[in-house]
């Protein structure tokens, strides 16, 4: 009995006898292959299946009216508000609405000292104005990735490069393989680093030496959190680069095949 493969962008399925596939509903965007086949042909044109096949519906007419692609200004209040809550959330976060006494044990290093090294120490407003820096400036890149993601997705391309347009269904399958790797990474990096360290081997393994986190265990932890969050990041968008351009890679190939 002749065994059929079906295929459908990189998915595949099969074997299927015939009475199987006579059983199934199949539209014409599938690819089928058997033994002896040179390579896979539209399932449109066997014609055992081919008054079994469900035709697709044309495109829906898109109205001038219709919103199409990003549309950046219609979503200003959104990017504000993801502003916002990172800020705030970062602003706890690293301490900002902590007590002086805790401020300056906080932010202890020279980095937070006056110019004068041996100057007296920066104020409690001072140190909440560093801190409120640093929060906006994590916060503005934060959501400026937010944005770009929103603008790749609804756009179907990448900015600044026109000419490359990006497939939507498989570049969202990559943005969440990318998403479950950025979870894992971001353990496994700060475990590596030693972040589930008691304070007192944390301060012993990172607060001493040229680049001394000061302040203590909870300081020194709340660092590698962030900076393991960085790093797995980065790894993260190159796999979802790797991952997304496999995958076309590998959509292309299977269209040449049928062409």
């Amino acid at each position: 009995m002749e065994k059929y493969f079906i295929s459908k962008g990189t998915e595949k399925k099969g074997p299927f006898s015939i009475e199987d596939l006579l059983k199934m509903e199949i539209t014409e965007d599938y690819l089928i292959w058997k033994d002896g086949f040179e390579k896979w042909i539209p399932i449109s044109e066997l014609e055992l299946l081919k008054p079994h096949i469900i035709k697709l519906p044309p495109e829906l007419p898109i109205t001038k009216n219709e919103n199409i692609g990003f549309d950046f200004k219609k979503n200003l209040k959104l990017y504000g508000l993801v502003f916002i809550g990172l800020f705030i959330l970062l602003f706890i976060f690293n301490g900002g609405f902590s007590d002086v006494h805790d401020l300056r044990k906080t932010y202890s290093s020279y980095e937070y000292r006056g110019t004068n090294y041996y100057g007296k120490y920066k104020t409690g407003l001072e140190l909440r104005q560093n801190v409120a820096w640093y929060s906006f400036t994590r916060a503005l890149i934060l959501t400026s990735i937010f944005v770009l993601i929103l603008y790749i997705r609804y756009s179907k391309k990448i900015p600044f490069i026109s000419n490359i347009k990006i497939n939507k269904p498989i570049f969202l399958q990559s943005l969440k393989l990318s998403g479950i790797w950025l979870l894992i990474l971001w353990i496994v990096v700060f475990l590596i680093m030693g972040g589930y360290k008691n304070e007192y081997d944390l301060e012993s393994s990172y607060g001493y030496g040229e680049n001394a986190i000061y302040g203590g265990g909870t300081v020194i932890r709340k660092a590698l959190v962030m900076t393991s969050f960085l790093i797995s990041l980065g790894i993260a968008l190159l796999a979802l680069f790797f991952t997304y351009k496999n995958k076309i890679k590998n959509v292309n190939k299977g269209t040449n095949q049928t062409s």
